[in-house]
């Protein structure tokens, strides 16, 4: 009998062509791979404060299927936190910080099957009390995506 004439019309139409296509994909020769593959390491974390937040910039990630990037934050040497998930465009992070404390931070990348790269060096920055900002973390290179007018204290 051809699906023209079985009965129930559109419904039972689609109905043999999802069985079809039920059947047709549960062969033996279908394979299905699952990515375990993480992304790179992000490169280029660096930090720097002003009198009340603590400035995270770092180099972007290539990779095409980059769901984002996961920010660990510690305090005074303490254990490391998850502060942030951010999405694939971001370059930067600005957390605002109790002063006088020593801050940790590491960033990893996460892709869209969910595998998380391995941490980026700790970067550590004291957050200071005096007026006008902290202590910085010299940039140690350029990147043309990493402009310095929102994040003071770099350059």
């Amino acid at each position: 009998m051809s699906i023209r004439y079985m009965s129930g019309g559109f419904a039972g139409m689609m109905f043999a062509v999802s069985a079809l296509v039920f059947v047709a994909g549960c062969g033996e020769d279908q394979t299905t791979s699952l990515d375990t593959t993480p992304p790179a390491v992000p490169g280029g974390l660096r930090a720097s404060s002003n009198y009340s937040d603590i400035y995270l910039r770092w180099q972007a990630n290539s990779e095409n299927d980059l769901a984002g990037y996961n920010v660990y934050s510690s305090v005074d040497g303490g254990a490391l936190e998850l502060v942030a998930v951010l999405p694939p465009t971001s370059t930067k992070f600005r957390q605002t910080c109790e002063r006088d404390h020593l801050y940790g931070y590491e960033l990893t990348a996460v892709d869209q099957s969910a595998n998380e790269s391995a941490p980026s060096p700790q970067v550590r920055i004291t957050h200071s009390s005096r007026a006008g900002g902290g202590r910085t973390i010299p940039v140690l290179e350029d990147h043309p995506s990493l402009g310095s007018t929102d994040y003071p204290g770099e350059r």
